[in-house]
Formats: structure tokens, C-alpha cells, sequence
């Protein structure tokens, strides 16, 4: 193989791999850049069983930049019992054209 053509190998899987890293992190590079932020505050937990452990997720409400009143569960989750109590204030992220696209910044624990 000359090395010319090993050469356009390399830069095509260079320019590859770079392309995927895009696609893959694209979203979530960028989520700060449209996310609109707003106060909320834990309403509620939910709990389930799994494996055998309790686990808990936060029940968030918040109020969007229109002045509706969005109910959110959380993806994020804790083990044993509640992180949080119930009325804490959290930081809402969230993307106006992506609803379901919401990041919570909890306060720090002391």
C-alpha cells in the first residue's frame, strides 16, 4: 500500500471518528446552549424496588418561561431513602422546543 493511500485512510477514519463523537455528544454539548433555566422545587418521591433495593426519584415541579406548570419525574435516582426533602429548591434545565429534555442541578450538600 503506498503512502498516499495510507494517508487518505488515516484522515477518513480521523474525520470518522470525529463525526460519530458529533452525533453521539452533539446533544448534550449543546443542551446548556438552548436549555432555558427556572426554579423548581421537589414535590414528591417516587419509590420502587429494584433488585431488591428501595430506590427513590425526585417528583419536580417547575414553571416554564410561558407560565405553564410542569410536573417532572426525574430520571435521577438514590438508593435507601430520599437525598433531598421534599420542598427543596433545585435549578430547572430544560429545552423549550424538547419538553422531555430536562436536566436538575440539586443544591450541594453541607
Amino acid at each position: 500500500m503506498s503512502e498516499e493511500v495510507k494517508w487518505t485512510l488515516s484522515i477518513l477514519c480521523i474525520v470518522a471518528v470525529v463525526a460519530i463523537l458529533v452525533w453521539r455528544l452533539g446533544p448534550v454539548i449543546f443542551f446548556d446552549r438552548r436549555a432555558k433555566k427556572v426554579r423548581g422545587v421537589i414535590v414528591n418521591w417516587m419509590s420502587a424496588k429494584q433488585k431488591g433495593k428501595t430506590i427513590y426519584k425526585p417528583i419536580i415541579k417547575y414553571i416554564d418561561h410561558e407560565g405553564t406548570e410542569i410536573t417532572h419525574a426525574s430520571d435521577d435516582r438514590c438508593e435507601g431513602q430520599p437525598e433531598y426533602p421534599v420542598g427543596t429548591e433545585v435549578e430547572v434545565k430544560y429545552d423549550p422546543k424538547d419538553p422531555k429534555a430536562v436536566r436538575i442541578v440539586y443544591p450541594e450538600k453541607s
